[in-house]
């Protein structure tokens, strides 16, 4: 006869497995464009920069050296609870806070669909969170006599489980890059595919008007294995315009309108029932609307291709108009923001 015993612990191993899969399986879905990757993890950079009052230039490299990509800031470290956020599955400080982007949680672990490896580096210290970490067998029986019963491979949920790292683990040419650029919190990740990855940094390099709706970082480096562009956004708050500069040369010039708007009671009413959208916006009593109107060296306004920005870009879709919009919107019909219907 098996012990009740077993069989419970033998369940415990099953849970952690499963846990284990359904983060795998989520985290590749969460985004598999590289574009829209890389998105997130700049809104991530963007939600942090609101907290940072004494500087009022937020600065995010993106770099890559070697197999690695590295998304640094220069805000502030890490908290207990951004610590505990990155640990946990919709358990993130921004998810009630209506003055940040994201809403669902779930963002950071866009990271583990890309790499199996990912390094924090926060205050002077470094965590990560790695597949690869021998994860002790924790329960009663043997691991290869559990994998045999149960034909699979026992997995431990790593992508929630962060593990303190001495800075001598860490690649010296990933820690030099953080020591020169004096970065305050980065991301590092070990990459499964290089170039896919880079594509996606160079189609943000070519879309910079894309960036026009973060609410925070005003300057970009890039630094791809040595190759390095500076884009900025300088901000004229008297005649409310942005220009686009990339290595001290403009890129274009826009005017930027911001509208605050009264959710009425009725929508307010509808969306209390509805599964399809977060809480956060369901308890939103106002949003804001973003216009963006380019214009040429004779102030007149220019056509262009139209698009629609659920905080920060969905797929842009051609739409002939004057304008881009950008708004704190969710249509179930979106796969996270990507999709635009007419």
């Amino acid at each position: 006869m098996i012990l009740i015993s077993y069989l419970i612990y033998n369940l415990y191993a099953k849970h952690a497995t499963n846990q284990a899969e359904s983060l795998k399986s989520l985290s590749n879905d969460l985004y598999t464009d590289s574009v829209r990757f890389m998105y997130e993890l700049l809104q991530n950079a963007d939600d942090v920069s609101l907290l940072n009052i004494l500087n009022n230039r937020s600065k995010v490299t993106i770099a890559t050296i070697n197999n690695y990509l590295i998304i640094a800031h220069n805000d502030i470290p890490f908290s207990n609870k951004d610590l505990r956020a990155v640990s946990s599955i919709n358990n993130g400080i921004k998810i009630k806070d209506q003055l940040k982007i994201g809403y669902k949680g779930l963002g950071f672990k866009a990271v583990f669909g890309k790499s199996s490896y990912v390094l924090i580096y926060t205050a002077g210290e470094y965590f990560r969170f790695d597949s690869s970490s021998n994860f002790p067998w924790r329960w009663q029986g043997d691991q290869d006599i559990w994998e045999a019963e149960n034909d699979r491979k026992f997995m431990y949920p790593w992508q929630i489980i962060p593990i303190w790292t001495e800075t001598k683990d860490v690649p010296s040419d990933v820690h030099s890059f953080i020591v020169q650029n004096s970065c305050s919190v980065s991301t590092i990740m070990l990459l499964h595919n290089k170039l896919e990855t880079k594509q996606g940094i160079q189609q943000l390099k070519d879309q910079p008007h894309t960036l026009l709706f973060l609410r925070n970082i005003v300057e970009i480096h890039f630094n791809l294995d040595g190759l390095i562009d500076t884009f900025t956004m300088e901000n004229n708050v008297i005649n409310v315009t942005k220009t686009l500069v990339l290595n001290n040369h403009i890129l274009s010039r826009w005017i930027v309108k911001q509208t605050i708007l009264d959710i009425p009671a009725s929508i307010c009413e509808n969306l209390k029932n509805d599964l399809n959208i977060p809480g956060k916006l369901k308890s939103a009593q106002q949003i804001k609307l973003f216009f963006a109107a380019k214009y040429n060296n004779n102030n007149a306004i220019q056509k262009l291709e139209s698009a629609l920005f659920a905080y920060i870009p969905t797929k842009i879709l051609q739409y002939k108009g004057h304008r881009r919009i950008s708004s704190d919107i969710c249509h179930p019909t979106f796969s996270y923001s990507e999709d635009m219907v007419r």
